[in-house]
């Protein structure tokens, strides 16, 4: 990555396209198995959260934050989600100018950085070659994520484990990849997910995130609040907060669609 990208600006994107690297030392809590009955209406639960008919698209205000040796910088944005894949970051001075603006579909992403008159282009898959290890998600999975609806498929369940620390949650453990496993902190009673943690074959944390949330909407859908994300190779703490989010949003394709000014300096990460 450029040396010209602003801090702030370069962990958001690693975020987004979920190039971390491992060695947290933080580990997961302790758990107990659930069997009979009780597993099978947690997953029941669960099964129905998947299938509400919830907004899919995100149309929203945010906040970034960053903490990380001793750094604590912040910038405002917005945040366009049109599912399965796309994906538009824009972060803006305090007047409302674009300062950065990050586009991706998924497979390819644009990076544009107006006070520097300089765009970069290449493939999220490139990404990793620079630095880190992936995460092995899909684009669909990485805008789940961040709307806190990153749910694998049942068929990947490997075990339902109740958290001693708190009696109402649980924890689904899935292996949807051999490289890793995923760790979904459930609420099976409010039918939302709290936590996500992914771990390595070595049971390092390569991503934590905490969900804070909103009430709900009508009774069905619940709004997020926040997302806190740890485990990143910064050994920092990156916090989006949803300032404000327009529901049944429907994001026009075009908004996902960058052409660079002729003088901007265009750098490609093969």
């Amino acid at each position: 990555m450029s040396s010209n990208l602003r801090p702030t600006c370069l962990y958001v994107l690693i975020l987004i396209c979920c190039i971390i690297q491992a060695g947290c030392a933080v580990k997961l809590p302790q758990s107990t198995p659930i069997k009979g009955s009780e597993r099978a209406y947690i997953l029941d639960r669960y099964i129905s959260l998947q299938k509400k008919d919830c907004a899919q698209s995100i149309d929203a205000d945010v906040s970034f934050e960053l903490k990380t040796f001793g750094k604590h910088q912040k910038a405002t944005g917005f945040l366009q989600i049109q599912p399965p894949s796309l994906l538009r970051i824009t972060i803006v001075d305090q007047v409302g100018r674009p300062l950065f603006i990050l586009v991706s579909t998924g497979k390819t992403f644009t990076l544009v950085d107006s006070m520097q008159g300089q765009g970069i282009i290449g493939s999220v898959e490139s990404i990793s070659k620079q630095e880190g290890e992936p995460l092995y998600l899909q684009a669909d999975e990485v805008i789940s994520l961040l709307q806190g609806r990153l749910t694998p498929a049942e068929s990947y369940l490997q075990d339902v484990r109740q958290d001693k620390r708190t009696s109402e949650l649980v924890w689904l453990i899935f292996s949807p990849h051999e490289e890793n496993r995923h760790n979904v902190l459930f609420n099976p009673e409010a039918g939302r997910i709290e936590r996500y943690v992914v771990d390595n074959k070595s049971g390092d944390i390569i991503l934590d995130i905490d969900y804070s949330w909103n009430d709900l909407i009508g009774d069905k859908c619940p709004m997020l609040q926040e997302i806190k994300v740890t485990g990143a190779f910064f050994q920092g703490e990156i916090t989006l907060k949803y300032d404000l989010i327009l529901p049944e949003a429907v994001v026009p394709e075009n908004v996902f669609e960058l052409t660079l000014p002729e003088h901007y300096t265009i750098k490609r990460i093969e």
